[in-house]
């Protein structure tokens, strides 16, 4: 009965230990909102560049074309 003892207290304690190192690790960090895969970029941070340099480009070949026009 005594060596079933000392096996329970054994198993006691190593189940005791690992619930008390599972319990000191910390959560995972929450994921990053705006995750961007390797080799991109975020479209969010250059939207309004793009739009502007769309703009722009629209005006200038729009200039270039009227210029071109035949006039009557």
């Amino acid at each position: 009965m005594k060596r079933r003892n000392k096996q329970n207290r054994h198993l006691l304690i190593i189940l005791l230990t690992a619930k008390s190192i599972f319990a000191v690790t910390p959560a995972p960090p929450p994921p990053v909102k705006r995750a961007v895969p390797p080799g991109s970029f975020p479209i969010d941070d250059h939207l309004p560049i793009l739009i502007l340099s769309a703009i722009l480009l629209s005006f200038y070949f729009f200039r270039k074309s009227t210029k071109k026009a035949p006039k009557n």
